[in-house]
């Protein structure tokens, strides 16, 4: 963690409590793997540093007004069981790899829109936009 990324060291502190709360949880992190298009299977932690390192531990304890290590480490929990039943590692990798190929639609849903709707809290119908792509 970078030394401009806690305030005080009272947020170090916390941070390192929330941690040890979170010490399974880590652990199991630094083992899950994802597989790329090509085969290739990369740990999700060096995939997403941005999702599974300390500075977003620190978002979420951040996140609670008093601090409380216990309650962001439940918070963050709740996250990653999140992640974990919507596949958003894997979709968030589908997406990087069509972006850095080049694929300009990489955004753009799949035709079978049952999919989509799996994913999202309500249900999306197509129409036809008004320059007519869709």
């Amino acid at each position: 963690l970078p030394s401009w990324a806690c305030k005080d060291a009272n947020e170090e502190r916390h941070l390192a409590a929330m941690k040890i709360v979170l010490e399974r949880d880590l652990q199991k992190l630094q083992m899950k793997t994802i597989t790329r298009q090509n085969g290739q299977t990369v740990k999700v932690v060096e995939a997403f540093p941005d999702v599974y390192g300390d500075l977003r531990l620190l978002r979420f304890l951040r996140k609670d007004k008093i601090q409380d290590p216990v309650t962001a480490a439940v918070q963050y929990r709740e996250f990653l069981q999140w992640r974990d039943e919507n596949r958003v590692d894997e979709i968030r990798l589908l997406i990087d790899e069509r972006l850095r190929a080049g694929d300009n639609d990489a955004f753009r849903p799949p035709e079978d829109w049952k999919v989509v709707n799996d994913y999202l809290p309500c249900d999306i119908k197509p129409i036809k936009s008004y320059n007519g792509l869709m």
